[in-house]
């Protein structure tokens, strides 16, 4: 049964495998290969459900924006003109999969909805893997994304682990006079 039961999981049939080693270890309850599987295959059954959701870009301008010429816009959150952008995330691979590489790629995508080109100052990724938060600088790919534009601007890499609970990603482009924007990407 042991066999069939890895087989299953070989075969990426994870309800099967899992139901296979519960079946082992109703007779034999101290069987711990086949309790191992059966954490497994339970975890990896719904890690095929889960997919990648993005966020939506939240932009921090430095400098405020000016409202229309004859509006009071003192209790109205007016942004600059200058720093808007739209800020994606893309996954390769696009879902968690079981038993193959756990290595992935994050494409970092910046397009430009303001007056004004970005210059990019800086990118950070944020990633919290089940509660634990790791950060690190990207190195841009380009260092100016024109107006009206969109480009490819950083690729995160790294690895998910198998069992994992929770992963999402932050991403953080900072431009040159300290406006900022930021989007996550999450599993779910």
């Amino acid at each position: 049964m042991l066999g069939q039961a890895d087989a299953a999981w070989d075969g990426h049939t994870y309800d099967d495998a899992g139901r296979l080693y519960d079946e082992i270890l109703r007779l034999e309850g101290g069987n711990a290969r086949a309790a191992a599987g059966k954490a497994r295959a339970l975890w990896a059954a719904a890690a095929i459900r889960r997919v990648f959701l993005v966020g939506r870009t939240i932009q921090a301008p430095v400098k405020a924006g000016k409202g229309p010429v004859g509006f009071d816009t003192a209790d109205v959150d007016v942004r600059s003109q200058d720093f808007l952008c739209d800020l994606a995330i893309e996954m390769s691979p696009s879902v968690v999969r079981p038993g193959e590489s756990y290595e992935y790629t994050a494409k970092v995508l910046l397009a430009s909805s303001g007056k004004k080109s970005i210059k990019i100052k800086s990118i950070q990724a944020n990633v919290t893997l089940d509660g634990a938060l790791s950060s690190q600088p990207l190195v841009p790919l380009v260092k100016e994304v024109a107006q009206k534009q969109a480009a490819t601007i950083a690729e995160a890499r790294g690895s998910w682990k198998e069992e994992m609970k929770t992963w999402n990603l932050k991403v953080v482009v900072m431009g040159d006079k300290g406006d900022a924007c930021s989007n996550t990407i999450s599993w779910k």
